[in-house]
């Protein structure tokens, strides 16, 4: 369901309350008419509802796209609130960002020279919630970023489930901020990166691709934390690859958190 349908909804709802309080005015309708339509009201609300969950589960609603601006490197930021994000790579010449939600979204740009700064956030306004669509709704959000062009990364998420998969990305740093959530970080699969993680009664699955060489170091308080020894051994409170020092790609992690679940593999 849609901010649209949202409207709909309140206007007739508004329509319907004025004619029956005419029709009582003057002396048509007689009773407890309010008692009788309470019922249907929850009847037809509680549909509405239900129709939001199914809708939103379709086609994304919004859709943007970010132009690089001949841009060499770029900074990304993404601020996501509660829902859905999935990041991935796209090769789309001259576009830095494809986007697409199933609600509003907006972005800001600023250029440093060679560099693009852009920032992604959810464009949700005073009358989200008045939307009854949008009660218990998450905020669905796919992200697909220039697997061309050298990147500094900035996630920011609250109770969300997140796929972040940058695999194909030329991602230089990467910072992962999130709440209760599930994330899912896959890192590059070529050259040399560095990822810092903070989160609290969160779970995050950090994949390192096949062939790539990593150093974890971690500072955490009751969470648990689970290595790949056979990849990453202990090496004097850190975790890291044999050949780390050596290798063309390589990617050095560090993760931070109180009470969540970290799997690195």
């Amino acid at each position: 369901m849609n901010a649209r349908s949202g409207s709909i909804f309140w206007a007739v709802a508004l329509i319907a309350a004025g004619g029956i309080f005419l029709l009582q005015n003057l002396g048509i309708l007689r009773g407890d008419v309010w008692g009788n339509l309470w019922p249907l009201f929850l009847i037809l609300l509680g549909a509405m509802l239900l129709f939001g969950n199914f809708t939103r589960r379709g086609a994304m609603a919004a859709t943007q796209s970010v132009p690089l601006e001949d841009a060499r490197e770029a900074f990304v930021r993404v601020d996501h609130g509660a829902g859905q994000l999935r990041v991935d790579a796209q090769s789309t010449p001259g576009v830095l960002v494809d986007s697409s939600a199933d609600d509003e979204f907006r972005f800001t740009t600023r250029r440093d020279g060679d560099r693009l700064n852009v920032h992604l956030t959810q464009a949700q306004n005073g009358w989200f919630w008045m939307n009854p669509g949008n009660w218990g709704r998450g905020f669905r959000w796919s992200v697909n970023l220039n697997r061309d062009v050298p990147l500094w990364l900035a996630f920011k998420s609250g109770a969300s489930e997140s796929i972040i998969n940058l695999r194909d990305l030329q991602v230089r740093e990467v910072s992962l901020e999130t709440g209760a959530s599930k994330t899912e970080l896959t890192l590059p699969a070529r050259g040399r990166s560095s990822a810092r993680i903070s989160a609290g009664a969160a779970e995050v699955r950090v994949h390192v691709p096949e062939g790539v060489a990593a150093r974890i170091s971690t500072s955490t308080g009751m969470a648990s934390v689970n290595i790949d020894q056979s990849r990453f051994p202990s090496r004097g409170g850190v975790y890291e690859s044999p050949d780390f020092e050596n290798a063309e790609n390589r990617a050095e992690i560090r993760i931070e958190g109180g009470v969540g679940n970290f799997i690195v593999h």
